[in-house]
């Protein structure tokens, strides 16, 4: 008997010990603070349109990367608001010194590089797809024609996108 009342009481021990509160309402909802400039941009106007994406692996220490920064800028004119480029900073040309102080590598940039073994500078990717005899890693002088086979690649995805943001916060 001595035994039982001992499990009993050690039960309810257990018991009330790890029971929990019921909450009613456990999400707690902030005041949104709202200020005086308020903005709203979307992407709808040309959301229905397929999008190129030219990553161009670059530095600022590069000397024939400003060659292939005007090649991507003629393609930006020629196939906009169709064409992104991303100039992705990379490798020994991309290490901040006294002439160039601003450091604009990221981790992503040198995996990038070093996934798709970008062999020298400067070279491009265009959609992360291979061209046929263009390969994956394009370089400058070969861009216009590789983003034109991009350009007639099919519309697979649509996405919009719409940012709400105060400019004062």
């Amino acid at each position: 008997m001595k035994k039982i009342i001992s499990f009993l009481c050690a039960s309810l021990i257990l018991l009330v010990a790890f029971s929990c509160d019921k909450v009613k309402n456990p999400i707690v909802v902030k005041p949104t603070v709202v200020g005086k400039n308020f903005v709203t941009n979307n992407n709808l106007s040309v959301s229905d349109s397929k999008k190129t994406l030219l990553e161009d692996f670059t530095g600022m220490k590069c000397q024939n990367c400003p060659r292939a920064a005007r090649v991507a800028s003629s393609l930006t004119a020629q196939y906009q608001p169709n064409l992104i480029v991303l100039a992705v900073h990379v490798s020994d040309f991309a290490i901040p010194n006294s002439e160039y102080t601003n450091d604009f590598r990221t981790n992503c940039g040198t995996a990038w590089k070093d996934y798709f073994t970008i062999p020298g500078y400067p070279n491009g990717i265009i959609n992360r797809k291979d061209y046929a005899s263009n390969g994956t890693v394009v370089i400058d002088s070969k861009w216009p024609a590789v983003v034109s086979l991009a350009n007639n690649d099919p519309f697979i995805i649509k996405l919009d996108v719409t940012t709400n943001y105060d400019t004062t916060l």
